[in-house]
This record gives C-alpha cells, sequence and structure tokens, in this order.
C-alpha cells in the first residue's frame, strides 16, 4: 500500500513540486486567505490580488463573492496559468476606499488611504517576503467596493503592480497620470444602479487624455451591478493579464 501511494504521489506531484494549498492567516487584524500553487523549488509564480465588495466583509475569513478568485484557482486555470492568489478581507464597517460608493470618481487627495489599504499594501509585502513570488507579476483585481480598492490601490502603489482590472467600481481621474503605463482592463454596466457607470468612463477618458494607451474599456450596454462573472468570462481576459509582466 505504501509503494501504491508512494508512486501515485509521484504521479500527481513530481519531484520538487508541492501540492496546491489554501492557507488561512491574519494580518494585523485583517483576515485572509491565500490559495498557494502547485509549485516548484526554484521557479515563482505571478500573484493576483482580490479585493471583494460589500457582500464579502465579515470576520469569517470566507473568500466568497469573489469572481476572480473562484475563476482563478479551478483546476483548468491553475493548469495554464498557476498562481498565488490573495483574498483578504475587510470589516463589516469598514470599506477598502473611505468614499461614497453612489458618487462614483473621488479625489486621491482628499480620501486618505484607509486603514484596510494599508494593511493590504502590507501584506503584499509580506507575501513578496515570504513566498516564491514574481515580483514583476504581481496583479490587482476588485469588484464594486473592491472596484474601488483596486483603483485606489494601484493608484497608491503604481509601481508594484504589472496589470489591474478594476470592476464596476471608481478611481480618482485627477491622478490618471501616475497609472497611464499601467495595463489595465476595466469593466462597468451601463445600467450599474449602484456604482455610476460614469465612474469607469472617467477613468478611461481620463488615462487616454494623459496619453494612456494600455486601457481596455469594456462596458456591457444591457449590465447592472452584478457583471463580475460576465467580467471574467470576457475571451482573452485571464491570459492576457499573465501576458503583463512589469519591466525589468
Amino acid at each position: 500500500m505504501k509503494i501504491i501511494f508512494s508512486v501515485l504521489w509521484l504521479f500527481l506531484f513530481p519531484v520538487g513540486m508541492l501540492p496546491a494549498e489554501i492557507l488561512k492567516g491574519d494580518f494585523e487584524g485583517m483576515p485572509y486567505q491565500l490559495f498557494v500553487p502547485q509549485v516548484r523549488e526554484g521557479r515563482q509564480y505571478p500573484l493576483v490580488v482580490c479585493l471583494h465588495g460589500a457582500l464579502g466583509r465579515g470576520t469569517d475569513n470566507q473568500g466568497r463573492g469573489i469572481h476572480a478568485y473562484g475563476l482563478l484557482k479551478s483546476s483548468v486555470a491553475q493548469a495554464n496559468h498557476p498562481a498565488f492568489l490573495l483574498v483578504p478581507q475587510c470589516a463589516k464597517d469598514s470599506q477598502w476606499v473611505d468614499t461614497p460608493w453612489a458618487e462614483g470618481s473621488y479625489d486621491l487627495d482628499a480620501v486618505p488611504e484607509s486603514v484596510y489599504m494599508k494593511k493590504v499594501a502590507g501584506l503584499i509585502s509580506r507575501t513578496l517576503q515570504e513566498q516564491p513570488v514574481d515580483a514583476g507579476r504581481v496583479y490587482a483585481t476588485g469588484q464594486s467596493m473592491g472596484g474601488f480598492g483596486c483603483w485606489d490601490l494601484v493608484l497608491r502603489h503604481p509601481d508594484l503592480f504589472a496589470a489591474a482590472v478594476p470592476v464596476c467600481g471608481g478611481g480618482s481621474p485627477k491622478h490618471a497620470e501616475r497609472i497611464k503605463d499601467l495595463p489595465l482592463w476595466i469593466f462597468h454596466g451601463a445600467k450599474d444602479p449602484t456604482v455610476p457607470v460614469s465612474a469607469s468612463r472617467e477613468m478611461a477618458a481620463a488615462l487616454a487624455a494623459c496619453g494612456g494607451t494600455l486601457a481596455h474599456y469594456t462596458e456591457f450596454p444591457e449590465g447592472g451591478h452584478v457583471i463580475m462573472g460576465q467580467a471574467w468570462n470576457a475571451p482573452g481576459l485571464v491570459k492576457w493579464m499573465f501576458e503583463q509582466e512589469k519591466s525589468k
């Protein structure tokens, strides 16, 4: 039986490769999950930071509602694009960005970096130190409240990321120049009743106005607020994201 088990283990996880796992932890009072792919010794892998929307808030340390997380940790996605997936959790009485969602765009100068955004940045830094992550292939994504968080994260820490996918969120058009050279794929529903579509339109327009040529904007004409699954099933999105790499 031991021989059979050993042979099966080697078949599933060749020499030097460890099985995938989900680590759960706490960073300065913020729960988080880290999906660890099957890793080979001596290799580095991309890191995708996934920020949940308002319904994901709490202390239960669950990754529910993060469409990117569910898709990217699937066996099919991991076979083609093995990657670390980091899913922090914001408390119920907090937001990634302290601005009203219904107002759309905001001014980075008038909205200080939130406590939770600072924790996310710190957690990313620690993950880069502790795990075999390729620092040139760190990506950010978020939906709804997490879409605001995604914009905020890359606007405040533009040199950290290789690409970002903000979904139905809002950013600071005034500071678009900071990320004009960052590959972005922006998604929003034209009929969104929660976060006005103007938020994504304004960011896309501001990026174009300052000479940015790397931002894609996809607007679903009949889309409401819940477009996260539709966005992450957009043809070519996953492949596009993992192709992006920071210049050495």
